[in-house]
């Protein structure tokens, strides 16, 4: 297929050097070979410059700079991109070779309003078994579109992992980067702003392999609850017009219970709703 225009892939990463050679070799493995690939290094204390230094490939470029999340790196990386088209990887997940090549042929098929395409991700547990995100159960028809549709369906659960995105950086330009203020769903927080101003693709098959990180939001309740309640200030009329509120409210609630924060939670939400404070 015609590889003209380049992709800029950006990788964060902290101190996954036992998985960073593999997460590489998947964007260097790809069919669509027209990219530029930005390691961005947030402050690792482990063997992570010797790695990348060991790939003789002109199109890697390492930045390093003081540890500051995940969000501030993948920023980081966008500001250094020189790209029309943008993706992202997590230093421990991997590409299967056609995701580019796949999720770039889309893109050109899509109408100038198609801001982001995604795909499927396989899932791989530490225990052995495996699933597919967004599940087989859901279609191509009910998992892209107009934004608008997108939005409602994205409120709920988002369905867009980073790892599986692919995004025109016009749009980024319109809807603006991860918000580094967000200690959690920070990527949620993302697509919910691109879904109110773009349409979305999708491609049906996986194209991610995801490894979870173990604990990542139950290690940071106060940070969960938190987000949730402020996308919930932010979309108030969208939750309401689709009849989510109280589905959304009661999802929050009931994890605030679990883990010890109800009455902060309550608190939260009464200030989302605009009933106190």
């Amino acid at each position: 297929m015609d590889q003209n225009e380049k992709v800029s892939v950006i990788i964060p990463t902290y101190n996954r050097d036992a998985y960073l050679v593999d997460a590489i070799c998947s964007v260097l493995n790809q069919t669509y070979q027209n990219f530029e690939l930005i390691i961005v290094d947030d402050g690792s204390t482990d063997h992570t410059r010797q790695i990348v230094d060991g790939f003789e490939d002109a199109r890697i470029r390492y930045l390093y700079q003081n540890n500051g999340g995940a969000s501030r790196a993948r920023n980081t990386g966008i500001r250094a991109a020189q790209s029309e088209y943008i993706a992202f990887l997590d230093s421990d997940d991997e590409w299967m070779p056609q995701k580019l090549e796949k999720q770039m042929e889309l893109m050109r098929r899509s109408p100038d309003g198609v801001g982001l395409v995604y795909c499927r991700m396989k899932v791989m547990f530490d225990t052995g078994l495996s699933g597919i995100f967004p599940s087989e159960e859901l279609n191509s028809a009910e998992l892209s579109g107009d934004g608008q549709k997108m939005l409602l369906k994205l409120l709920p659960m988002n369905l867009i992992g980073t790892p599986s995105v692919l995004v025109r950086k016009r749009c980024l330009d319109d809807v603006g980067v991860f918000d580094e203020s967000l200690s959690c769903l920070e990527d949620w927080e993302f697509v919910l702003r691109v879904a109110q101003k773009w349409d979305i693709g999708f491609v049906e098959t996986p194209l991610v392999l995801v490894h979870p990180s173990e604990g990542s939001v139950s290690s940071n309740s106060e940070g969960y609850l938190e987000t949730r309640c402020f996308m919930v200030r932010k979309y108030r009329e969208q939750l309401i017009e689709g009849d989510l509120l109280d589905r959304t409210m009661t999802e929050i609630l009931l994890v605030a219970k679990e883990d010890g924060y109800y009455e902060e939670a309550q608190r939260l939400l009464s200030e989302a709703l605009g009933l106190r404070g």
